[in-house]
């Protein structure tokens, strides 16, 4: 860990807003643009990080005086509260859903502030994006563990250049196949053919006119393509 705060000293709802804002800017979200889509990585998934956050407050032992602590590691987020299940609940009850507030009244101003929507929902939406092996539960404490999603891999990016190499690759062979059965033909003609927008003909003629693959001979109306 790089950084040790504090947020005690202030009512426990802001106090879980203040470690939700936390986390929220050190998620950072992982980027890519593709040739068809930006895509999107989050270290943590944003859902699971919130509901383990506040099920860490709310089902705290807090007649240990021990408050609820959030890490952050190099690889790993880690949120440990103190005491196991609450008394009667086993863990496959856990794991199945079933609700059971180790501090009822808190829980109930939780719910009344909208900072928790139903019972037994919080462990569902991390299980949606977790395995159950992120949890840790023994009598004394009770800990998740968020491994963190790994940036987008040199491999992927270079698959993706790969990608778009080839879908530029057909597309040019498509426009040379299409010139050398119609040397007069338009550019619409050609998009409609091709697949791609009018204005990506254009550019696509363009480039392939710069390359030396293509000429145009004659007026813009009148002349026609020629494949060198």
């Amino acid at each position: 860990m790089t950084e040790n705060k504090n947020f005690g000293y202030c009512s426990l709802i802001k106090a879980t807003e203040q470690v939700l804002d936390k986390f929220f800017v050190e998620n950072r979200i992982y980027a890519r643009v593709t040739a068809t889509k930006r895509e999107e990585r989050p270290m943590v998934d944003p859902q699971a990080l919130r509901e383990a956050v506040i099920n860490a407050i709310l089902h705290n032992d807090y007649s240990y005086n021990n408050p609820p602590k959030f890490e952050m590691f190099s690889d790993r987020i880690e949120i440990t509260s103190t005491g196991g299940l609450p008394w009667g609940m086993t863990k496959e009850d856990f794991f199945n859903g079933k609700s059971c507030p180790r501090n009822p009244e808190l829980m109930r101003i939780f719910q009344d502030m909208e900072l928790v929507e139903r019972l037994g929902s919080g462990v569902r939406r991390i299980l949606n994006a977790y395995a159950p092996d992120v949890f840790e539960i023994s009598d004394t404490f009770f800990r998740v563990t968020f491994r963190y999603n790994k940036p987008f891999a040199e491999a992927d990016d270079k698959a993706g250049e790969k990608n778009r190499e080839k879908t530029t690759q057909k597309t040019t062979q498509k426009i040379l196949d299409a010139i050398r059965k119609n040397p007069q033909i338009s550019r619409q003609e050609l998009a409609e053919i091709v697949g791609i927008s009018e204005s990506g003909i254009k550019w696509q003629l363009k480039k392939m006119k710069d390359e030396g693959i293509i000429e145009r001979v004659g007026s813009l109306k009148g002349g026609k393509w020629v494949v060198k």
